[in-house]
């Protein structure tokens, strides 16, 4: 019996331990490509109020107005990047937000984007100089959201 409960427990915290791993393997990639570049610009984004929206109230609480709401951020600048970090804390009631990117000369594209899960935050590496990025944070009307921070780098 005994043995059965401590093979029990170390199979409980083998699979604490690899699953621990695999959710972290996005977080230790993009800590792989940061690794040996050279940071060229970074910026910080709290004032999301200057960003452009589509289909979002904004009163005390943001609100989408209809099942695609859509927040553009300034342009920023541009050179010679090869890849652009982005750090997102926000807080929304939708089960997914999708944020779109674009360089120079190019129009937002699904091909050109990647949907999240609801979390406080997203990351991710863009292996190109991002000139504006676009943030998609519902899916439906009548949805609650907060867009705490956004964090640009760039790296060469």
């Amino acid at each position: 019996m005994i043995r059965k409960i401590c093979l029990a427990i170390a199979t409980i915290y083998l699979l604490m331990v690899m699953g621990g791993l695999l959710l972290d393997r996005d977080k230790e990639e993009l800590r792989w490509k940061q690794n040996g570049s050279v940071e060229q610009k970074h910026d910080v984004y709290t004032n999301i109020d200057e960003w452009t929206a589509y289909n979002i109230a904004k009163d005390e609480v943001w609100k989408s107005t209809s099942n695609d709401p859509i927040l553009i951020s300034p342009l920023f600048t541009t050179g010679e990047a090869t890849q652009t970090y982005l750090h997102i804390e926000m807080a929304t009631d939708s089960d997914r937000v999708q944020v779109f990117w674009r360089g120079q000369n190019e129009d937002f594209a699904e091909a050109r984007s990647k949907v999240f899960d609801s979390h406080s935050a997203f990351e991710m590496i863009i292996e190109d100089d991002v000139e504006q990025i676009r943030i998609d944070p519902a899916e439906q009307q009548g949805v609650t959201f907060t867009v705490h921070q956004v964090d640009v780098k760039k790296y060469k």
